[in-house]
């Protein structure tokens, strides 16, 4: 007897399905490079940040390879250092699409920031927080979309 079952041709979990957790990774405090082998199909957790700023550097994208990277800030809702995401050199680009929520404002609070075809620097600056999510379009390109909060607008740019 399963510990789900549906009569009506549904869903049937038995003890013999096993429960599947996603895959995450604590990211360093530290300027970090990533690498798919490693990274690839997993969530991204940004630590709070202790100290200054810190980059994390996107390897190059092959077609398909996904991750997803999110920060909770530093709990305690005040603001945190500066978030840099960028490709692994120039030649490596962000066509992002990202939903920032400014949480200073005191008329419009979100906004939909995007990025140029040359663009390869994302920069959450004073962030609260942000789930990001990345998949390679192919070997120069990363397709990005997500959301970002803070109380200054994340920009995405030439870097």
């Amino acid at each position: 007897e399963g510990v789900l079952q549906s009569n009506g041709g549904g869903l049937v979990i038995d003890s013999a399905t096993a429960v599947q957790f996603p895959k995450y990774i604590e990211l360093s405090n530290a300027t970090q490079a990533l690498d798919l082998p490693t990274h690839a199909g997993s969530i991204l957790i940004v630590p709070a940040m202790a100290g200054s700023s810190k980059t994390y550097t996107l390897p190059t994208p092959v077609k398909g390879a996904y991750f997803r990277m999110v920060y909770f800030g530093k709990l305690s809702g005040n603001d945190d250092n500066n978030v840099l995401i960028r490709g692994v050199d120039e030649t490596i680009f962000l066509h992002a699409s990202i939903l920032h929520h400014d949480l200073d404002q005191t008329g419009q609070t979100s906004d939909v920031v995007y990025g140029a075809a040359d663009n390869d620097l994302i920069t959450l600056t004073a962030g609260r927080g942000f789930d990001l999510h990345f998949i390679g379009k192919n070997s120069t390109n990363w397709y990005v979309w997500g959301y970002a909060l803070g109380t200054t607008p994340i920009t995405i740019a030439d870097g």
